[in-house]
């Protein structure tokens, strides 16, 4: 770590096993390039993190192992409050506490993440099948998950969206949802490269509009799609699943508007009369 205010040190190039705290403290700004740091060389896991007013910058470097974690009060703090920053950084079967990224942000991922607190970018590259699991994932604006054919799995995680899209410019990229994605302002769209695989709950909040090319529901498993009162759900294909307020949550007197141009095998659920006369199908199973 250092401590030396309004500061700026620059590691790059090479291999760090890191067996203690590698840190940025109030003031500082850490920029590793082109390093790779190994946090599990030791018997105890490695730690990097930013504290307030700190900035940690991971460029075309790779953290594998340990715990990264940061500071910050909101993913949209600002720069250099607390935050990991990512411009091209690997994250390998990480631990992240916190708040991790930030709307600028460009990460890749493999292996399991555990994720402790909040992961925000603007870019993630799945460069190998990668899992988060936990926490809250933030997607705002425009976001691009690209991959080489790999899946990106959330499991007991909340995927926040709002006010944007996500595409993948590269390939088809495969997200199976284990968890909640959940609609929470504005309109959010997945672009046609971006297959979701639902095991959980897709929800859009009141205000929100989710709008998905592809979903789908494996034979066996429970996917369900909800739009509370005052939101709008949009699909181009569905197949499999269940439209409807899953089991054990409340839901209300009102639904929002739900429409998909192809439907395959799916179903209602808890849904009063009057809530199924605003569920709009453009293809009737």
């Amino acid at each position: 770590m250092f401590n030396k205010a309004d500061y700026k040190l620059e590691i790059f190039g090479g291999l760090i096993a890191n067996m203690g705290t590698i840190r940025a403290t109030p003031g500082n700004h850490l920029s590793i390039q082109y390093q790779t740091i190994n946090n599990t060389s030791g018997d105890e896991a490695g730690v990097m993190e930013a504290l307030p007013n700190g900035l940690v910058t991971l460029e075309n470097s790779t953290i594998e192992g340990g715990i990264v974690r940061g500071i910050a009060a909101a993913p949209d703090s600002g720069e250099g409050n607390g935050i990991i920053q990512g411009a091209g950084g690997l994250l390998k079967n990480v631990t992240l506490e916190g708040n991790v990224g930030n709307e600028i942000s460009s990460f890749s991922i493999a292996g399991q993440i555990e994720n402790r607190g909040l992961f925000a970018f603007n870019q993630l590259d799945v460069t190998e099948d990668a899992e988060i699991v936990g926490g809250v994932v933030y997607l705002r604006g425009e976001t691009n998950i690209s991959s080489s054919q790999s899946t990106l799995t959330l499991t007991n995680t909340v995927v926040q969206v709002g006010q944007g899209y996500a595409q993948s410019r590269l390939s088809d990229c495969t997200i199976v949802n284990n968890s909640l994605i959940q609609g929470v302002e504005g309109y959010f769209s997945f672009g046609s490269k971006l297959s979701v695989v639902n095991h959980g709950i897709v929800q859009a909040e009141p205000g929100s509009t989710l709008r998905f090319t592809s979903l789908s529901t494996d034979v066996g498993q429970q996917g369900f799609l909800y739009a509370k009162p005052d939101s709008i759900i949009q699909v181009t294909s569905m197949v499999r699943g269940t439209i409807g307020c899953p089991a054990g949550e409340i839901c209300g007197t009102g639904t929002g508007e739900v429409s998909a141009g192809y439907v395959q095998d799916v179903t209602k659920q808890r849904l009063l009369a009057s809530q199924q006369r605003r569920i709009g199908w453009s293809n009737r199973e």
